[in-house]
């Protein structure tokens, strides 16, 4: 039941499911305990009511004692639930943000993963096994007490509480298939739950609200479809396992007046074995429950194991800053049979400032996504730093020295300096002197320690959220600038601010821009243009 693999699963849980089984255990020995010292207690009350007051001093203690044990298990049990649940949050998280290319809709697949197959997972898988180990721990100490009461009702007692989990078996196989389309239904009304929400302004616009309902109905039909499987099954499995309980319960009760007329138990050994038999109807019932939950858990199991074991491809290397160039060799691209960039080759050297010019769908942002190692990198050619492979640098290296900045930039909910620095420990001088001179100083006063909530990054203007990102960008002094059209949300004063101070900084900067200055044109070293996918020297500027 606990191997390698699942102790693994545990991470840093390991010692506190430990304690939590443990105390489990000790916890169903207790209650076995009990109801056998009962029926003593009534005996001896039977034979000499006087006498029997040790024996109830004795039982008292231990059903004391089985209290406390019951709220240690249970606090252990929900604090053990908590901590995995942020075990595998972390873990799964921390693989995830590896990724650079998730589309909105494996993010949007990756947050309902989060939020609601983990704990499914937790609770049917993890959980699970301490409720396992409970209950044949309770089984095993009441069949011991039922074999000391009488073997025949031992053996018939154990054999129905066996079939209890064995029947039900059979009607399981399709569970895990229905959870697992469940799941898929879910996050799918999810997503477009989602991606209608977040566009709810162009939905008003277009008149789309009947349509988006109606297409948010159907997925949530799916969803309910997939619940109403869940239920079927579930019902099917515990009236069969009532059925046999019910059929236990009539045995017992015969068969005890029976034994009792027989002279082979007495009375008090008949009332510990129905409170026994009670103890045991219950975790046959759990397993039998635990192993249906365990089917439907497996393939969430499966896709946690896959999405954990996802490593970034890291290979050696002899890359070491700084970067004395870059360098683009036969490079070409193409989606869907279009060809995007065509035998591109050009090489930039550290310190030079380098333009590249085009018209829009020419591949000037595919080239620098590529240059920076986003997204889809299936090219064919080469892209060398220093003269390494750059896809064989392991991005947190290769990203200390190299900084891309994109047309569209991204605010995190967090205070204004926490999205510019980014954790990183960067000297308050400089902070301050890149704020003064990307003009954002009076939005630091305007908001100070205040999140940057959705809310508010709607009130910023396209050039006030793109000067936060250079700023981002500017403060770490990297080697290299890959700017994607950076200024195209300017206005021509902050335009040529931001452009001024780009070009002025100790730093390679390779600048794609669809409308340059002509003002600043004859400060770049060098200037290209992309036509169709290929790229050609432009003329010097007069």
């Amino acid at each position: 039941m606990i191997t390698k693999r699942f102790t693994m699963l545990l991470g840093t849980n390991k010692a506190f499911f430990c304690l939590a089984a443990f105390i489990g255990v000790i916890y169903c020995a207790v209650s076995v305990i009990v109801p056998a010292v009962s029926g003593d207690v009534v005996n001896a009350a039977l034979d000499d009511i006087f006498s029997s007051g040790r024996l109830l001093f004795t039982y008292l203690m231990l059903s004391l004692g089985q209290i406390l044990l019951a709220a240690a298990d249970s606090w252990l049990g929900d604090t053990f639930k908590l901590r995995q649940k942020r075990v595998m949050r972390t873990a799964s998280a921390e693989t995830f943000m590896r990724r650079s290319d998730a589309g909105k809709d494996e993010i949007s697949g990756f947050t309902s993963f989060l939020n609601n197959d983990i704990p499914s997972i937790v609770e049917q898988y993890f959980y699970a096994v301490i409720d396992a180990v409970k209950c044949i721990s309770l089984i095993a100490f009441s069949a011991l007490t039922l074999f000391r009461i009488d073997w025949v009702f031992a053996i018939t007692i154990v054999g129905i509480s066996v079939l209890i989990v064995v029947v039900p078996q059979a009607m399981r196989k399709r569970s895990g298939r229905v959870r697992e389309k469940y799941s898929h239904e879910l996050a799918d009304y999810n997503t477009t739950l989602q991606s209608l929400l977040n566009g709810l302004k162009v939905l008003h616009a277009y008149g789309y609200r009947a349509r988006a309902n109606k297409r948010l109905e159907e997925k949530n039909s799916n969803v309910a479809s997939g619940e109403a499987a869940l239920v079927r099954r579930r019902t099917a499995i515990y009236t069969s396992t009532a059925v046999l309980q019910t059929a236990n319960t009539v045995l017992i009760l015969v068969v005890g007046v029976a034994f009792i007329a027989a002279g082979r138990i007495d009375v008090g050994g008949l009332l510990a074995v129905i409170q026994i038999t009670e103890l045991l109807g219950s975790p046959v019932e759990v397993l039998s429950h635990l192993q249906h939950g365990r089917i439907e858990s497996a393939p969430l199991l499966k896709r946690y194991e896959e999405l954990i074991s996802e490593k970034q491809h890291i290979a050696a290397n002899g890359f070491k800053p700084p970067v004395r160039n870059i360098e683009v060799k036969n490079l070409s691209y193409e989606v869907d049979g279009i060809e995007i960039l065509h035998n591109v080759s050009v090489t930039f050297n550290a310190g030079g400032k380098y333009l590249l010019t085009g018209p829009s769908g020419s591949g000037k942002s595919t080239l620098l996504r590529l240059i920076a190692g986003i997204g889809d990198l299936s090219f064919s050619g080469y892209i060398t730093c220093n003269g390494e492979e750059a896809a064989n640098i392991p991005r947190n290296l290769y990203y200390k020295s190299i900084c891309p900045v994109f047309q569209e930039p991204y605010l995190f909910h967090e205070d204004l300096e926490e999205n510019i620095l980014m954790g990183r420990n960067i000297p308050k001088e400089r902070y301050y002197e890149i704020v003064e001179k990307l003009n954002l100083k009076y939005l630091l006063e305007r908001y100070r320690e205040e999140k940057i909530t959705p809310e508010i990054v709607e009130t910023l203007s396209g050039g006030e959220r793109q000067r936060i990102a250079l700023a981002r960008a500017m403060v770490g002094s990297p080697e290299v600038y890959l700017l994607d059209e950076v200024t195209s949300s300017l206005d021509r004063e902050n335009s040529e601010i931001v452009e001024n101070a780009l070009l002025r900084e100790n730093a390679m900067v390779i600048h794609v821009c669809h409308k340059p200055d002509p003002r600043l044109a004859a400060d770049y070293s060098v200037r290209y243009t992309l036509l169709e996918g290929k790229l050609v020297l432009s003329p010097p500027t007069m």
